[in-house]
């Protein structure tokens, strides 16, 4: 067996780039020059180890190649625009290995994932109300990381007149990609007037990093002031009170309507198995706030959210395909309700290829015990390999296996799927002799023709199996040996007198088994002359040619 050095020197592998820079959501390619050093022609199979499967894909994995070949093999990469595709340098080996010898040769490059930023902010609840004995309003500042590498936050609020005070409880915050973080944000008017009339006020809470100004996200808010007493107001709304007091205990006043400001997903196409963020805005005056969810002609689902939930707020969802319809009901005590819906497409991947298997063969299939056998086969859309009898699991990418015979046995080769239900396998026998037995076989020993003349030569035919050697000899001397199990051999006849030829056949242990073939000569027929009848001598006669050549 060659050493794994010598191996990688007869493949050769050249990449045309060292270094590769992908931005997420982009394509590269890298082009694979394979030379076959090989002194035989050979299938090369390329393959990537480092790098996630889900980055790359090879339009042709293998191709075949003659001794001294060379041919190019693309190799396409491609990184989703997710915050689980992390920025950085990723090292990865590019593989070319010869399925026939086994020999591999690879080369070493770099995969740099380039890094964006992209960040969402929610703010919680959206307007708060400062009085005069409680002029404080608590918020939620919820972040959240949708770019590929870790993002320090600065945090900032403001509003265009300047009246209002703001307090984070963290103003600088490190946020991983993907994940979410809550922020508690205090904000307070600077005067709370006890005469006077409301005031609203629109602030903006921002997050900028530290890396770079061009990663930043912002939300709103209201702030709405409410003095303690407004002099005219007070006035005016005493005198409305009075009246408006009898008139609303006379006069039934109409209910605000019911309304939905928003109600929205975030991505509205997901593959199986991702999240979706449902948001909504409402009208506060409600009684009950449902989320339910329905699957084609399904029953509808109510999802879970807090008994009490806010006006404005957010849950994660994760819908089923091929599409999910989400619906934000609203009801109010008096009866009335409103509804609104957001439909949510989710691509289902294609089902995983079954596994085959192309041949399972061993050579020899007769050997002594303590003989070494070789298994090949080839089998593709297989996770496992397992190989019965003793349950061993076989590397996907060989397909030889040496096994020491010492009994008869049926081998069972079990390729399985990537579901762990489908699988397919195959069989083969091994015949096990004992070390001091013949096992080459003499399947046929024959004579090519039916009657033989002294003067002719005989054509001896055999046919034999798991033969080393093979010689004939005969009663009368030696014939010849040849180096072919099974051929044929042409040999003179002399005399008129039966003849034993033996055939001795010689396994790889140096055994051997003979047969005997008996052939009885006999003399030719002489033709008579022209009008006598033929001589009839014991032989098989043949008629004498006419002038013209034929019979």
């Amino acid at each position: 067996m060659s050493s794994p050095i010598a191996d990688m020197q007869k493949i050769v592998v050249v990449l045309s780039e060292s270094n590769l820079s992908v931005d997420p959501g982009e394509f590269v390619q890298l082009r694979v020059t394979m030379t076959n050093r090989q002194e035989t022609a050979d299938r090369l199979l390329l393959e990537v180890e480092g790098v996630d499967v889900e980055w790359y894909g090879i339009p042709v994995p293998a191709m075949n190649l003659d001794a001294n070949g060379q041919a190019e093999a693309l190799l396409n990469f491609r990184i989703q625009r997710t915050s689980e595709n992390h920025a950085g340098s990723y090292p990865f080996l590019v593989r070319v290995r010869a399925m026939e010898t086994g020999a591999v040769g690879v080369a070493q490059a770099t995969l740099t994932v380039k890094s964006f930023s992209s960040l969402q902010l929610e703010l919680n609840p959206k307007r708060g109300i400062a009085t005069f004995f409680q002029p404080v309003n608590e918020f939620e500042v919820s972040l959240s990381n949708q770019g590929n590498q870790e993002e320090t936050l600065s945090l900032y609020a403001s509003d265009a007149d300047d009246e209002c005070a703001y307090e984070f409880e963290q103003e600088n915050v490190t946020i991983k990609p993907g994940q979410t973080l809550q922020s508690p944000l205090l904000v307070r008017p600077k005067t709370v007037p006890v005469w006077g009339g409301g005031k609203l006020y629109g602030f903006t809470v921002s997050a900028r990093a530290a890396s770079s100004s061009y990663a930043a996200g912002n939300t709103h808010g209201q702030l709405e002031r409410r003095s303690l007493i407004s002099p005219l107001l007070g006035i005016f709304l005493a005198l409305v009170a009075i009246g408006g007091f009898v008139a609303w205990s006379l006069w039934p006043r109409p209910l605000p309507a019911l309304k939905i400001h928003s109600f929205a997903a975030l991505p509205t196409q997901i593959p199986q198995g991702g999240s979706v963020t449902l948001s909504w805005d409402v009208q506060p005056n409600f009684e009950t706030l449902l989320i339910k969810r329905r699957q084609g002609d399904g029953p509808e689902i109510t999802e879970n959210i807090p008994s009490s939930p806010p006006p404005a707020g957010s849950i994660i969802v994760t819908p089923q395909g091929p599409q999910t319809i989400y619906t934000l009901e609203v009801r109010r005590k008096d009866g009335a309700t409103t509804k609104q819906n957001v439909t949510i497409d989710v691509t289902i991947p294609p089902p995983a290829p079954k596994p085959s298997i192309a041949f399972f063969k061993v050579e020899p299939e007769k050997v002594h015990e303590g003989d070494t056998i070789l298994l090949s086969w080839q089998a593709k859309g297989a996770v496992k390999l397992i190989l019965d009898p003793g349950n061993m699991g076989l590397p996907l990418y060989e397909q030889t296996h040496p096994i020491t015979a010492d009994k008869d046995t049926i081998y069972t080769l079990r390729a399985i799927g990537s579901d762990e239900k489908s699988f397919v396998e195959k069989t083969v026998k091994v015949t096990v002799a004992p070390k001091d037995a013949c096992i080459a076989e003499i399947v046929a020993f024959s004579a090519g023709q039916k009657k033989i003349f002294v003067g002719d030569k005989i054509k001896l035919l055999w046919q034999t199996h798991y033969a080393k050697s093979v010689r004939i000899d005969s009663d009368k001397g030696s014939v010849g040996e040849s180096p072919r199990a099974s051929g044929s051999m042409d040999v003179p006849i002399a005399i008129i007198e039966p003849i034993t030829f033996t055939i001795t056949v010689g396994d790889t242990s140096g055994k051997f088994v003979t047969r005997q073939l008996v052939v009885t000569p006999e003399q030719r027929p002489v033709a008579p002359p022209d009008g006598a009848p033929p001589v009839d001598n014991g032989a098989t006669t043949v008629p004498a040619p006419n002038a013209d050549g034929k019979n």
